[in-house]
C-alpha cells in the first residue's frame, strides 16, 4: 500500500486553507492536464497563494504519484525549482500544494513579447540551468525540459523587468532517479531494467522514450532504431542521462531568441517557417495564435 500525503478531513482542510470560489464548491480552478486539475488557495495561517494539482486515483496509480512526490521532495530548497509545501489525501483525491506562480509560463511570454533579448534570455537560462544542475545533483534527470515547464513567478515583461528571470522549474512527472538508471545497466531512457536486459539479447526491442520529441536529444532520436548495431547498442545504454536535460535547454535557448525550433521533426515537415514571422510553427504546434495569445495559468502544466 503506497501512502503519498498526509490524510485530512474537510474540518482540517479549512483549518488550513482559505478557499477562493469554487469550482462547484468551494476552490477557484487556474488549469487542467492529463493527470488532473489545479485549483488556487490561501493558507489561514500567514496568507500565502497556493496552488493544488488535484489528482484521482483514476487518473494516476499511488505509486506512479508517490514517485513523483518523493522527487519533488528531494529536489526542493532550491530557488527555481517549485516549492512542494505539503501533499494532502482529501474527499478522495490526492492535493499536492506547490507555491503559486502567477507569472505564466515561457511560452506564454515568447507569444506575447516575441523573442528575448540576448541579456534576458541569459538570465533565464542560468537560473534554468542552475534549477537542473541542483536536481541533478539530487540524484535526478527531469527529461522534459520545454517552454511550457519553465513557470514565472510574477507577472511581467521579457525586457529590462526585475521579475523576467524569476522563474521555476515545473513538472517531474517524467523525472527519473540516476541511481535506478545506473542499477538498470546505464541505460538512457529504459522504464523498467527488464527492458534493458531484454535489448541486450533482442535487438528487435524498440526502448520506450519519455519527454516531448521535439527537445529529445539526438540519443533519444535515434535510440530505438540503433538497437540492430551491438556497438552502438552498448553506447546508448552506456549514455549519461543528464545529457538529455542540458540538450532540451539549448532547444529552448535557440526558441527564446528565434521564437522557433532549431529542427524540422519529420512529423511536421508539411510546416513551412516564414522568415519573417519566426515562432509560426512553434505557436501552430502549441494549438495558439501569435495574433491572440491565451491567457493561462501558469500551473496548468503541473497537472
Amino acid at each position: 500500500m503506497w501512502s503519498v500525503g498526509e490524510k485530512v478531513d474537510k474540518k482540517q482542510f479549512r483549518e488550513r486553507y482559505e478557499e477562493i470560489h469554487s469550482d462547484k464548491k468551494g476552490l477557484h480552478m487556474i488549469g487542467r492536464g492529463a493527470y488532473g486539475r489545479v485549483l488556487s488557495a490561501v493558507t489561514k495561517n500567514g496568507g500565502q497563494k497556493v496552488a493544488m494539482k488535484v489528482v484521482s486515483p483514476n487518473q494516476m496509480s499511488a505509486q506512479a504519484l508517490s514517485r513523483e512526490v518523493e522527487v519533488l521532495r528531494r529536489v526542493r530548497g532550491h530557488d527555481h525549482v517549485i516549492h512542494l509545501l505539503e501533499v494532502l489525501e482529501f474527499n478522495g483525491s490526492w492535493y499536492l500544494v506547490t507555491e503559486l506562480c502567477e507569472g505564466g509560463d515561457l511560452l506564454d511570454r515568447l507569444i506575447a513579447n516575441g523573442p528575448y533579448d540576448e541579456v534576458t534570455c541569459a538570465a533565464v537560462l542560468y537560473n534554468a540551468a542552475s534549477a537542473l544542475d541542483h536536481v541533478h545533483r539530487c540524484g535526478f534527470v527531469h527529461f522534459d525540459v520545454k517552454p511550457e515547464n519553465l513557470v514565472f513567478v510574477s507577472p511581467g515583461g521579457t525586457r529590462h523587468d526585475a521579475n523576467a528571470s524569476d522563474v521555476r522549474l515545473i513538472d517531474f512527472g517524467m523525472a527519473k532517479d540516476l541511481v535506478s538508471i545506473e542499477k538498470a545497466g546505464g541505460t538512457l531512457l529504459r522504464s523498467s531494467s527488464s527492458v534493458v536486459e531484454q535489448m541486450k539479447t533482442n535487438p528487435n526491442i524498440q526502448p520506450p522514450r519519455v519527454g516531448t520529441i521535439a527537445y529529445w536529444a539526438p540519443e533519444q532520436i535515434v535510440a530505438g532504431n540503433a538497437t540492430s548495431d551491438p556497438g552502438r547498442r552498448e553506447e546508448l545504454l552506456k549514455s549519461d542521462p543528464r545529457a538529455c536535460d542540458a540538450w532540451a535547454l539549448g532547444v529552448v535557448m535557440y526558441i527564446m531568441l528565434f521564437g522557433c525550433h532549431c529542427v524540422q521533426h519529420p512529423e511536421h515537415e508539411g510546416e513551412v517557417r516564414h522568415p519573417r514571422r519566426p515562432g509560426r510553427s512553434l505557436l501552430r504546434r502549441a494549438g495558439r495564435s501569435p495574433q491572440a495569445p491565451r491567457a493561462r495559468s501558469s500551473q496548468t502544466d503541473q497537472a
